[in-house]
This record gives structure tokens, C-alpha cells and sequence, in this order.
């Protein structure tokens, strides 16, 4: 029994650890996300920053995915150097690899100004507007320039975008209290199942 707590401490930690030692993105980063009352619905605005060792070139661009329930309003951008496109899948840069649900759409906003933005740079706001209010964790990615060699930068994070509402449990499904006992439940299985090989 010691053990087996000694090896779950050691896990947890061993987990934080790497966590708090992940390797910082490059590129552009949503730093800060809001969701406000408008016209009956929820506008999500994204403020954007360039980190200082990249910059953004004419056709960089990053993608906000699944955002649900897009409104027909126009997305926003802080000025008119900047595009947006709407498609299910995509568009992803080279060697990111993001959750992409293809039955929800993403968003791609694309530089077309003709000056190169330099890091550190905030961008401004960029906004959907969208029925929903609920919100999950979802991907972002970018494609930049490196200042120091000019190489192309691709960068995956997160972001929150909205959800539909979730609806109520039916018979069929489980409560979430049952799930959360079986999600419970799965380690000690698993080193029950350990023990036996």
C-alpha cells in the first residue's frame, strides 16, 4: 500500500514538474479572452500579442477552433490588415497538430498589411459573436516569422471558445455523479489488473 501511494505521489509530481517546465511558444498568443452581453447573444473578444521573438509578416495568421454556434455578424478585427475566413477544418500550420472537430467551425485571421509587426506587440481585439455563453477549452495556432533567422515559427495553445449548452441527462445517459465515481474508480482497476501480470 505504501508503494502504491509512493508511486502515485511521485506521478503527481513527476506531472507538475513537467507541466511547469513545458517549453514557452513563440508566435501569437491569445492573452487575454472576454465574453460580453450584446444584442441577445455573447460577443468573445481574443486580444492578441506577438511574443518578442517572432514577428508577423504579410500571410501569417492564427486559428481560433470550434467555436459553436457562430452568428451571420461579421467577425471583427482591430483594423483592415487583417482577414478572416471560416471553414470546418483547418487552417493549421505545419507540424502543430490541434483537436479539430469538423462539424464546428474555426476561425483563421490573416495579416495582409504591407509593414512587418515586430514582438512584443499587442495586436488588439479580434471578436465572433455567438449565442453561447458556456465555455470549454479549445486550440489556438499560429504561423509567424523568427526575428533571429527569419524562419517560418508555428505555434500551438489554448484558448476558451463557446459551447452549446449542454442537455439535461436523460435515463439512458449516466449522472455525472456515476461518472465521476467510475472515473474515480479507474487507477486502483488498472493497478488491481497491474498486480495480477
Amino acid at each position: 500500500m505504501f508503494r502504491t501511494r509512493m508511486l502515485l505521489t511521485t506521478l503527481v509530481l513527476a506531472g507538475g514538474f513537467l507541466a511547469a517546465t513545458a517549453t514557452a511558444h513563440a508566435g501569437l498568443i491569445p492573452n487575454k479572452v472576454t465574453v460580453t452581453p450584446d444584442s441577445g447573444s455573447f460577443r468573445w473578444t481574443y486580444n492578441v500579442v506577438v511574443t518578442s521573438d517572432v514577428y508577423v509578416q504579410p500571410g501569417d495568421y492564427f486559428t481560433i477552433y470550434d467555436f459553436a454556434g457562430p452568428l451571420t455578424a461579421q467577425p471583427t478585427a482591430p483594423n483592415t490588415d487583417w482577414a478572416v475566413s471560416t471553414q470546418n477544418v483547418g487552417i493549421t500550420p505545419d507540424k502543430t497538430n490541434p483537436q479539430d472537430d469538423p462539424n464546428i467551425p474555426n476561425y483563421t485571421w490573416t495579416y495582409q498589411g504591407s509593414v512587418k509587426i515586430q514582438g512584443s506587440a499587442g495586436l488588439g481585439n479580434f471578436s465572433i459573436m455567438s449565442p453561447f455563453s458556456l465555455s470549454a477549452l479549445s486550440d489556438f495556432t499560429s504561423a509567424t516569422h523568427r526575428q533571429d533567422n527569419d524562419k517560418s515559427e508555428n505555434n500551438i495553445t489554448s484558448t476558451v471558445v463557446p459551447v452549446a449548452a449542454v442537455p439535461p441527462p436523460s435515463e439512458e445517459s449516466p449522472e455525472p455523479a456515476t461518472l465521476a465515481l467510475f472515473g474515480a474508480a479507474l487507477p486502483f482497476a488498472w493497478l488491481k489488473l497491474r498486480r495480477r501480470s
